[in-house]
């Protein structure tokens, strides 16, 4: 017999891995021309990879992690929550919203959230 989940988490937003790579690069000090240097990637798919117009592949982000020194195993796992809850979304009959990590505050007191602050977003709902 099986218990039905009463309050199962489905998120109304979802957050682009470009995004996420886009605040790596400026925890690092890094231009996006730069890790296209250290990956081999064109200077174009890292662009469009932080525009959300490119998904990351297993070469990618195995490059992504030489340079980041994060497993290629975390940003494939980030780009396959971005495509399962976008799908999602997209089959309830609601846009994905892109939450901006401005927007987001800590405890409802208008603090906003302290670095990583996408990280966090990924974690509460809009």
């Amino acid at each position: 017999m099986s218990k039905m989940i009463e309050n199962q988490f489905e998120p109304d937003y979802t957050i682009p891995l470009g995004d996420i790579l886009e605040e790596e690069l400026e925890n690092r000090s890094m231009s996006q021309a730069e890790l296209a240097e250290r990956t081999g990637l064109a200077k174009k798919t890292i662009n469009e990879i932080i525009k959300a117009r490119a998904p990351i592949t297993p070469e990618s982000a195995l490059k992504f992690e030489r340079v980041f020194r994060l497993p290629a195993d975390y940003w494939l796992n980030l780009e396959k929550l971005y495509q399962e809850t976008k799908t999602l979304l997209e089959q309830h009959g609601r846009a994905a919203i892109v939450v901006p990590d401005n927007v987001l505050f800590e405890g409802g007191q208008g603090r906003p959230f302290a670095e990583n602050s996408f990280m966090n977003a990924m974690c509460i709902p809009y």
